[in-house]
C-alpha cells in the first residue's frame, strides 16, 4: 500500500511562510512477514494565484525504511533537496510499503521537523 501523508495540513498557514522541512520521522510496525519493497518521496504542490495552475514537484527522500518483521521502527527521512513552503504550498510524504499477503504494516504516526523562517 501507498500512504500519502499531508505534512503542511498540520501547521497554521501563516506560520509556514519561509519554513524549511528538515526531516520526517515515521513510526511503524511490521509483523508476520517482512516488507519486500519500501520507498518514500516528498511531493510539493505550489499554487499560482495569478494563473490558478498548480506546479507539482517530487523530491527524493533519503533514509532507509527497515523491512524486517516483528519490530517497531522510528525511521528518519530527509528531503534530498531543500523544501521551502509558504501559504500556497502543500507538502506531503508518500510512503510505499509492500510485502507478502501475510505482511501486516501499522503506521502509528510521524514527527515533522522544520526550521521556521529567519532561523
Amino acid at each position: 500500500p501507498a500512504f500519502e501523508i499531508p505534512l503542511t495540513d498540520y501547521f497554521s498557514q501563516d506560520e509556514l511562510v519561509g519554513t524549511t522541512i528538515d526531516k520526517v520521522v515515521i513510526h511503524y510496525n511490521v509483523t508476520v512477514a517482512d516488507i519486500t519493497t519500501a520507498t518514500a518521496e516528498f511531493h510539493t504542490v505550489a499554487y499560482n494565484a495569478t494563473t490558478n495552475v498548480p506546479a507539482a514537484t517530487t523530491v527524493a527522500a533519503t533514509g532507509t525504511l527497515t523491512k524486517t518483521a516483528a519490530a517497531t521502527y522510528a525511521i528518519e527521512l530527509t528531503p534530498a533537496s531543500t523544501i521551502k513552503v509558504d501559504q500556497d504550498t502543500l507538502v506531503s510524504l508518500e510512503v510505499t510499503l509492500s510485502g507478502a499477503t501475510t505482511t501486516v504494516i501499522k503506521i502509528y504516526g510521524l514527527d515533522v521537523y522544520y526550521t521556521p523562517a529567519g532561523e
